[in-house]
């Protein structure tokens, strides 16, 4: 139970901090000890799923409030005593990143096109 309890705590700080070196003073282990726990199959497993959980989680909270980022910089822009320059670096911005979001979105799209074709191709005839 020793041994479990060290790994729940191994991962926990791992998803808190930035660096082994980080890691191993946050848990008073060696960083030796933390890669030996990064070779083990099984924890490295759970770990990964644990960093896609989290960036999942990170991701869903980024994306529920992109709406309030989107309205911020258009006032920014709209507002007329804000200096020109930052008027344009907010524009800048506002296209930048629109145009990249429509571009990720036109892939999304494309990748399940093809996952559905090849899912039907598959299948084969009826």
């Amino acid at each position: 139970m020793a041994k479990n309890n060290t790994s729940n705590i191994v991962l926990a700080a791992l998803l808190s901090n930035a660096t082994v070196k980080a890691t191993a003073d946050a848990t008073g282990l060696s960083e030796s000890t933390i890669f030996k726990y990064l070779r083990d199959k099984d924890f490295k497993a759970k770990y990964e799923a644990a960093k896609l959980e989290m960036l999942e989680q990170s991701t869903s909270a980024l994306q529920a409030n992109i709406q309030k980022a989107v309205s911020a910089i258009v006032g920014i822009i709209e507002a007329e005593n804000t200096p020109q320059q930052v008027r344009l670096n907010a524009s800048d911005m506002l296209l930048r990143n629109s145009f990249r979001f429509t571009e990720q979105v036109e892939i999304l799209r494309r990748l399940d096109r093809l996952e559905q074709a090849r899912a039907e191709g598959e299948a084969g005839p009826c």
